[in-house]
């Protein structure tokens, strides 16, 4: 112990408690500072009055951030492996809940352009079956590069279903800086049929 204390008393201990200081600095931002969920209200209309903060009303806007989606393997459709993202799924929008959201990058026949395929899990709680519209949009720096929307998807009440689409982009793009963010608008409506 006291070999520690005079250690740092000494100018190379000094040396030793800077780079300590740096490296929990440095630490701190790094895992405190960075998210890959937002999840917001898409309206001036915030909460549902109940106070639940995981609870929308329509639409609502949940933005995902694809770094992690750069280690995953490029392949042809039939071969893609998808990023699954289960970070939305304590978030609902009038009683509907993505669940569960793969995301996979594929080649094109065109050289210059890649596929984000992204399959989207969807559930309703009860008491009523409800038609959803999800608008995909990838951000790169806040502007719109590319999107898809699906219109009008009944989901029944206590059912899961999945829903597939997919964007076009430029290649190379989700290797940029600053990293694209997947934008989904869901817009909820009780299913009237």
């Amino acid at each position: 112990m006291k070999i520690i204390f005079e250690l740092l008393q000494s100018n190379q201990g000094l040396r030793i408690q800077r780079y300590a200081a740096i490296i929990i600095l440095l630490t701190s931002f790094c895992i405190g500072g960075y998210s890959q969920v937002n999840v917001r209200q898409g309206t001036e209309v915030d909460l549902i009055p109940q106070g639940n903060s995981s609870t929308f009303r329509s639409p609502m806007v949940l933005e995902y951030v694809l770094s992690k989606l750069r280690y995953v393997p490029i392949k042809r459709e039939k071969q893609s492996q998808f990023l699954v993202v289960e970070d939305f799924k304590e978030y609902d929008c009038e009683k509907v809940v993505l669940e569960k959201l793969e995301i996979a990058r594929r080649n094109t026949d065109d050289p210059e352009k890649r596929e984000l395929v992204i399959v989207s899990h969807l559930y309703t709680k009860p008491p009523k079956d409800k038609s959803v519209t999800l608008q995909f949009e990838l951000l790169v720096g806040g502007e719109a590069i590319a999107g898809s929307t699906v219109n009008a998807v009944d989901v029944e009440e206590q059912y899961h279903i999945e829903v597939k689409t997919s964007i076009s982009y430029p290649r190379g793009l989700v290797e940029t800086e600053p990293t694209p963010i997947l934008k989904i608008v869901m817009s909820v409506g009780d299913d009237n049929l």
